[in-house]
């Protein structure tokens, strides 16, 4: 498993950055960059939050927590209140809902779906 220093290196070189861009971009400095890489500090969460956004990564996946970069996005709330609303209702209504979104899923999703549902109780219909 790989250090903070590590990982940050490993970051800035497959992006191709240099240490001055993160620095402005994570509104540090660019000795605090270089002290990281180095080691020579240990991480601030509140500049460790800037450099992640910064590079577009997870703060886990910068502190060597994560094996993906992708960061948390929060969802739309949209589909939090559709998810919601989905896990409320019974089995005949879950198939009305899978019914009409059929024809906006794309093969792969349907047999997920249909797979999730195996190891449910609700028998539904996709």
């Amino acid at each position: 498993m790989a250090d903070f220093s590590t990982r940050l290196r490993d970051i800035i070189e497959s992006k191709g950055i240099s240490q001055a861009w993160l620095a402005e971009k994570a509104e540090t400095t660019e000795a605090t960059i270089s002290r990281y890489l180095t080691g020579i500090h240990k991480p601030n969460l509140d500049i460790v939050a800037r450099i992640a956004k910064a590079l577009n990564v997870s703060i886990d996946y910068i502190m060597d927590l994560s094996l993906s970069p992708v960061p948390y996005r929060e969802p739309d709330p949209d589909i939090v209140i559709l998810a919601n609303a989905y896990r409320r209702a019974d089995a005949d209504h879950k198939n009305i809902i899978w019914s009409v979104l059929d024809s906006y899923l794309t093969p792969e999703e349907k047999t997920s779906v249909l797979q999730g549902l195996q190891g449910s109780s609700d028998s539904v219909a996709v």
